[in-house]
Parts: structure tokens; sequence; C-alpha cells
């Protein structure tokens, strides 16, 4: 029987494309780093920058509208 450590180097953990997508939406137009949790019906993004969160708040209609999310997202200061 593998022990847990030799599962874990063998798992491949691809991150989703709707995560890879916010992230480099974010990145694009922010320069900013985020982290992004995604649930069964919310996606939650969150950063220790207030002003950065306020301002995707700000832009959350054309985040959703580009990048064609059909959950709800949850904006967090960290």
């Amino acid at each position: 029987m593998d022990d847990i450590s030799k599962i874990l180097n063998r798992t491949k953990f691809i991150e989703p494309d709707i995560i890879r997508e916010l992230k480099m939406f974010i990145q694009e137009k922010y320069k900013e780093e985020v982290q992004i949790k995604l649930n069964k019906d919310l996606i939650i993004i969150s950063s220790s920058s207030a002003g950065l969160i306020n301002s995707l708040r700000l832009d959350s209609i054309e985040l959703v509208s580009q990048l064609k999310i059909d959950k709800k997202i949850l904006f967090k200061i960290s």
C-alpha cells in the first residue's frame, strides 16, 4: 500500500479554467495577484488590498460578462 506522499506526488492538480481566466483578467487589468476559491455555486476572490477589491466590485459587471461567469462572486478583503 502506498503512503500519502507517494500518492500526492503522482497526482497532478489542475487549476480549473475559470480560476485561470479570472487570474489572467485581474493580472492584465490591475497587475495584482489575488487568491481565488471555487465552490459549487460561489467564487471567492480575496486580496489584502482593499482598493483592489473595491475596484473589482465596481468592475464586476464587466468581469461577469467578459468571462461568462454563472456563479455568484464574493469579494473578500483578507
